[in-house]
């Protein structure tokens, strides 16, 4: 493989590890502040997600972790008393009521789209959404990303994208 190629997946792979810390962090730990060693440990447990076997970032893999994430915060919205743990905790692959708990409502969640296509399609939406955007970061995949969401979501899920592209605009 060329140095050039290397360079590329090492590069494509950084923005898309960064842009799926972004998303966790925005949705799940919005305004709270971490130090760079927690980052870094938590964007290594985050790579273990979405990073295939062959060291290719795998498009499937992100869209899964952002929809497990959209899932986990649309499970705290309905309750004030719940809270996420630290994201140290809550990513690790051991403990069950993080990141890991969550494989469950995901494969439920695509079990239902076997029968109603639409189930819970505005997550789908939103993560593809993210991910096109994460691959050229402009005010065009930006404008594509709301049209889409326009159509399928509500004005919850439109402002939450929002708040996720003025973080990685401005302090990514």
């Amino acid at each position: 493989m060329s140095n050039e190629k290397l360079h590329n997946r090492t590069e494509t792979k950084t923005r898309l590890v960064n842009g799926a810390w972004l998303f966790a962090h925005t949705l799940l730990w919005h305004g709270k502040e971490f130090n760079e060693a927690e980052i870094e440990i938590a964007k290594q447990q985050i790579e273990e997600c979405i990073i295939h076997p062959s060291l290719l970032v795998s498009r499937e893999k992100f869209i899964m972790f952002c929809e497990r994430v959209l899932l986990a915060h649309q499970y705290l919205q309905r309750n004030e008393s719940r809270f996420v743990p630290h994201p140290l905790k809550w990513l690790s692959p051991h403990f069950e009521h993080g990141y890991a708990g969550t494989k469950a409502w995901y494969l439920d969640m695509v079990h239902e789209r076997k029968y109603i296509v639409v189930h819970r399609f505005e997550l789908k939406v939103f993560a593809e959404s993210y991910y096109l955007f994460m691959q050229k970061p402009c005010r065009e995949s930006f404008q594509k990303a709301l049209q889409a969401l326009k159509t399928y979501a509500d004005e919850t899920l439109i402002q939450q994208f929002n708040n996720l592209i003025i973080n990685h605009t401005y302090n990514n």
